[in-house]
């Protein structure tokens, strides 16, 4: 879908130069992957010194994706995750 292309490219410029990465949403149809929807994941800011760094960050992901679930199911949009983007500024 057009839209969720815009969306993207609207997140990537929005964060420039840092990661940006996000979720596709969509469904399967006759094996056909339509992405219908998309979603930005927020970088969780956690601290460097911390023993459990990349827990943390997982589990504030996760948490966040289980409520955006939630909250597209209540406006009925497709909320079956297809796949993930990943952006980078000059692929580094």
């Amino acid at each position: 879908d057009g839209l969720v292309l815009l969306n993207i490219i609207k997140h990537c410029t929005e964060t420039l130069p840092r990661l940006a990465s996000g979720s596709l949403l969509g469904l399967d149809v006759d094996s056909h992957l339509e992405v219908t929807n998309s979603f930005p994941t927020p970088e969780v800011e956690v601290d460097p010194e911390a023993p459990n760094n990349s827990a943390t960050q997982d589990a504030a992901t996760n948490a966040y994706n289980m409520e955006m679930d939630k909250l597209l199911k209540d406006i009925n949009v497709d909320c079956n995750h297809v796949g993930f983007y990943r952006a980078t500024y000059l692929g580094s």
